[in-house]
């Protein structure tokens, strides 16, 4: 049987990094597969910089731009 971790992110460029090295030095490997879907990330530069930092890592990268919640930015 195949296992995969997700984590989900805002799209904080330094939340992302901190949860990518503790995935690798604690989980990576107990699962087979880890998929990283950032949800909101506005700038390109940095969706590009997250992507290339979760593939090197090896993980699967993915996005959802879902704009804001009734709350507004947070």
């Amino acid at each position: 049987m195949k296992t995969a971790a997700l984590l989900p992110t805002p799209g904080n460029p330094y939340l992302v990094a901190y949860w990518m090295r503790h995935w690798h030095r604690v989980w990576r490997d107990e699962v087979d597969e880890l998929r990283v879907l950032v949800n909101w990330q506005p700038d390109d530069e940095v969706r590009a910089w997250i992507r290339g930092m979760v593939e090197g890592y090896g993980a699967v990268y993915d996005e959802r731009e879902s704009g804001t919640s009734t709350h507004g930015l947070a």
